[in-house]
């Protein structure tokens, strides 16, 4: 008699046990909005006082009713509470002194309901609340992220002295890049004035600060006249960090006049005297110990540089200044090659690169110089009005698309199935591996000391891929692929995340789906999507925010990014109609110390009319 297995095979993912007399099925089956009707329920119970077992009861004497189960999945307080051997284990009322009804209420509203009513008037307690329940990281960050977008210019100083006292470090960054990017609206509401001197002094020090120096010394002389009494003896030290090399004579003289207190503070008096020598002096005196002779913020700039795509009008530049919202008429003099690709490097000079056409996309050999000299490139340095030109040493090969990136002395042209780079130091081209994923329009961008090449079309199909050269061993890995497949994304860096932008989709539809990726955790997330579908348009991040220029036929208009608000605002300047019928352009932010250099070649008299649109 052949002997019966005690647990009979059904099929791959399934079995019978004997013993239970049940199919156990190794399969999942998921049940969307579950968990959210069971608290639902659970919150309709707890108003009903329905399988209630445990009474909160505040200072006051009011109570509030609750079951233990789900406070203690929600909160590591009274997870102790009810788990330890504390006697609130055993017994049905709690009290809570520390906390007031209204609090205490609130905060256990979010936890059956995941809504949270907070104002500029109880915030302080919300957050003492959330530290003393030590709600589990879910539900604490669900908390943070609401009241994230609470925060605003008037309150987000108050609530980073709350976040720093209650050591709630990453809501407390938070708060402090906000007011690093939009100091110039924080100093405008009466919060400001009553901040103490290290609070004022941790902000102007800071490298991250987005405003000009300007308003940094406006802002002290402010802070200061509040409480003249008490706080000129503190003007000396803040004066050392304004940086005032940056602000002009005639500007520092006028807010001088106006305060008449600075002329009795010998120290200011002998600092701004410095100031004025150096500036006169045009940078001669060079051993000042003071703060004069820091550079420009690195986080603060006034002006994007727009450049035509490749084209019979990649003369044709504009100046955007993101203060002002104000263009200018660049003439660059570029040089006299039609070229594939232009790219700002880190010192202000331009790239440009010779290219070619591709006749046939399925042989990659057979190409057609759009001139004779197809291996050159040329950069452009700009003087004071003068322009220099450098031919470097050939490059070793044919480019009909060349996404262009610097890290560190080095120049990479990546190219679909052939890459190079180029030495600054050796004055020479070296060929790169190419990664074994042939697409073309792809984008390319670096960061972090990385290369990333993101999306483009694999035969005829296009792509969500997403790759990262690292320069240190040549090698190219595969991350974390976008959400959506797209070619010719415009890309841009801001706040330490890769933003992927519009883009071609199928039927050469423009795409309005923004996403970015976080590279420490490689993890991509949606952005709120553009007002208007845009392709191979130019990104620039500046002063915190993102703006986005054209990208394609006839699309003259310019969206702006807002981080905190996380929202898209179609700006009412627009691109010039003379800058080009196709505006598919690239975006480079122009930093501070460099742009005297293009500011020189501005023309007085258009080459092409600039007005509204």
């Amino acid at each position: 008699m052949h002997s019966v297995s005690k647990r009979r095979r059904l099929s791959p993912n399934m079995v019978i046990d004997d013993k239970k007399k049940y199919p156990v099925n190794r399969d999942f089956v998921v049940c969307e909005g579950l968990y959210e009707k069971c608290f639902s329920k659970f919150n309709e119970m707890r108003s009903n006082q329905q399988l209630c077992d445990v009474k909160l009861k505040t200072k006051n004497g009011d109570i509030i009713w609750a079951h233990k189960v789900v406070l203690a999945a929600n909160s590591e307080y009274f997870n102790i509470m009810f788990n330890g051997q504390f006697k609130e284990s055993r017994v049905a009322e709690i009290v809570i002194q520390q906390l007031d009804v209204f609090i205490l209420n609130l905060l256990i509203d979010f936890i059956y309901t995941s809504k949270l009513f907070i104002s500029e008037q109880n915030i302080h307690e919300i957050l003492n609340g959330i530290c003393l329940l030590q709600f589990n990281e879910q539900v604490q960050n669900q908390c943070f992220n609401y009241i994230k977008t609470r925060v605003n210019p008037n309150n987000c100083l108050g609530i980073k002295e709350i976040t720093e006292h209650l050591g709630l470090q990453e809501l407390c960054s938070f708060c402090l890049k906000y007011i690093f990017i939009l100091y110039r609206k924080v100093i405008e509401h009466d919060e400001f004035v009553f901040i103490t001197f290290e609070e004022i002094l941790q902000i102007i020090k800071s490298e991250e600060l987005c405003v000009s120096e300007e308003l940094v010394y406006k802002s002290v002389l402010k802070w200061t006249v509040h409480d003249l009494a008490n706080r000129t003896k503190h003007l000396p030290v803040l004066l050392n960090y304004v940086r005032l090399l940056n602000i002009s004579t005639s500007f520092m003289k006028s807010i001088t006049q106006k305060e008449p207190f600075l002329k009795l503070n010998s120290k200011c008096v002998k600092y701004l005297s410095k100031a004025f020598a150096l500036q006169q002096e045009n940078n001669a005196i060079l051993n000042l110990t003071y703060s004069i002779s820091i550079p420009f913020r690195p986080n603060y700039s006034e002006y994007i540089l727009i450049l035509n795509k490749v084209g019979e009008n990649n003369n044709r530049s504009l100046l955007f200044n993101a203060i002002s919202k104000k263009w200018k008429y660049i003439d660059l003099r570029f040089p006299s090659i039609p070229s594939i690709a232009s790219y700002v490097l880190n010192d202000s000079r331009i790239i440009h690169l010779a290219g070619c056409q591709l006749l046939n996309s399925q042989t990659n050999a057979v190409l057609r110089p759009y001139f004779d000299d197809y291996s050159k490139a040329v950069i452009q340095e700009l003087g004071d009005r003068k322009v220099n030109l450098t031919t470097t040493t050939p490059m070793n090969e044919i480019h009909n698309e060349n996404n262009i990136v610097q890290i560190g002395s080095k120049i990479y042209v990546v190219c679909y199935y052939n890459s190079e780079y180029y030495d600054i130091v050796e004055d020479k081209w070296f060929k790169m591996k190419c990664s074994t994923n042939v697409r073309t329009s792809c984008s390319v961008i670096a960061f972090g000391g990385y290369i990333y090449a993101i999306g483009g079309n694999i035969g005829r199909s296009d792509t969500n891929l997403v790759e990262k050269y690292n320069p240190e061993t040549a090698e190219w890995t595969t991350v974390s692929p976008m959400k959506y497949k797209r070619r010719s994304v415009s890309l841009c860096v801001l706040n330490d995340c890769i933003y992927a932008i519009g883009g071609a989709g199928r039927v050469s539809t423009f795409l309005k789906e923004v996403e970015k990726y976080n590279p420490i955790t490689d993890t991509w997330e949606d952005v709120v999507s553009l007002k208007h579908g845009r392709n191979t348009a130019g990104a620039a991040s500046i002063n915190g925010y993102l703006y986005v220029f054209g990208g394609g036929n006839k699309i003259y208009t310019i969206e702006k990014y807002c981080p905190f608000k996380k929202n898209w605002t179609v700006l009412e300047l627009r691109i010039p109609k003379a800058f080009g019928r196709t505006t598919t352009c690239t975006a480079f932010t122009i930093r501070r110390e460099h742009q005297h250099k293009f500011l020189s070649f501005c023309q007085t008299k258009f080459r092409f009319e600039i007005g509204s649109n």
